[in-house]
């Protein structure tokens, strides 16, 4: 007795009216399952698996983890082109304690747990691609920080000299 292939599995993001990504919808075998930006890779694979008998394999896995991703660069650009609106040095300080602001080389650069004028030797530059490495509901808590942040907007002035002094 030969074992039945395994069934195509198709994976689709859900764009909003804003263009934003809310979810993907996963169909197997004619059913849906929605898979939720704010769910682990572990977690959508196990549920997936006890629905359906169908292991995702980790490139179906890859595809809403990276819908997460893109929706956090959205994000990102949103907040990018609001602090382009303000005067160089504002850092948006996210309740996930990030920094974020524009680098004197025009980047949206952001830092974890920044202590505003701390010796910088403590502190590493980071860009929006060194968070690629995130599982998608991670992703999904720091887009939703920032979401949360241009809603009720608190702009901290900093020091340039130091702010782009941090490398």
């Amino acid at each position: 007795m030969s074992a039945s292939p395994r069934p195509p599995v198709s994976i689709t993001p859900v764009i909003t009216p804003l263009n934003d990504i809310s979810h993907c919808i996963i169909v197997i075998q004619g059913v849906s399952y929605i898979a939720r930006l704010n769910e682990s890779s572990t977690a959508l694979r196990n549920r997936v698996f006890e629905a359906s008998g169908v292991l995702m394999s980790d490139s179906e896995i890859l595809i809403v983890r990276n819908s997460s991703f893109r929706q956090l660069k959205r994000e990102v650009a949103r907040l990018e082109e609001f602090l382009q609106s303000l005067p160089t040095g504002v850092v948006a300080k996210t309740r996930e304690s990030m920094c974020w602001w524009i680098h004197h080389d025009n980047q949206m650069v952001w830092v974890k747990d920044m202590v505003l004028a701390a010796p910088v030797r403590s502190l590493k530059l980071r860009r929006i691609e060194d968070l690629n490495y995130m599982d998608t509901d991670e992703l999904h808590v720091i887009a939703g920080a920032i979401r949360s942040w241009l809603k009720s907007p608190l702009p901290i002035m900093v020091d340039i000299d130091w702010l782009f002094s941090i490398t």
